[in-house]
């Protein structure tokens, strides 16, 4: 985990620390503090992150966290952060009147969504396809068209070219 998700988690637990809230809160919070674990997951799509209950782990979206600013990832992070003191207050944890008072408590928005960008991780390959038969081409978003391996398999079919939606939104031809 990077020292900003660290320097953010030490903030947020120094916010309840010096907060006056309930003890129980407070007690949470440094329960919390000593087993907390900051993850980044590589499959997260539709969120900034998660918080694993039971294990005390946060998990982060590494694409949508460098993409938004810093107000936006301490509000993840502390966002995901009050679900784990949650829990360890009462073993559940909803987005619901208590959630939200430890979440704007540690300084975050107390809001339940993230409004940051929606990313697509994986994005679509378009395939170029000549069929050598009638010389036609084909745009197909999979190498399986019509029950057949495209590219190199078949003699029917030449790949002429892929284009990959890359991460910074820009096109890049790959020729065959």
């Amino acid at each position: 985990m990077t020292t900003t998700v660290q320097a953010y988690l030490d903030r947020a637990f120094n916010a309840i620390e010096n907060s006056s809230v309930h003890d129980g809160i407070k007690s949470a919070a440094i329960r919390v503090q000593a087993e907390v674990k900051c993850l980044w997951n590589t499959r997260i799509r539709r969120c900034a992150g998660y918080a694993r209950l039971r294990k005390m782990e946060i998990h982060l979206n590494r694409e949508m966290f460098f993409r938004v600013d810093e107000r936006e990832q301490y509000d993840t992070v502390s966002h995901e952060l009050a679900h784990l003191i949650d829990y360890k207050v009462r073993l559940t944890s909803k987005h619901d009147y208590l959630w939200r008072n430890i979440h704007r408590t540690m300084g975050g928005s107390g809001s339940r969504c993230f409004s940051g960008i929606a990313i697509k991780r994986n994005a679509v390959k378009r395939y170029h396809i000549l069929d050598n038969r009638d010389n036609k081409t084909y745009t197909v978003k999979s190498r399986f068209y019509n029950k057949h391996i495209v590219p190199l398999l078949n003699t029917r079919f030449k790949l002429l070219e892929v284009k990959v939606l890359e991460r910074d939104r820009e096109f890049q031809k790959i020729s065959a």
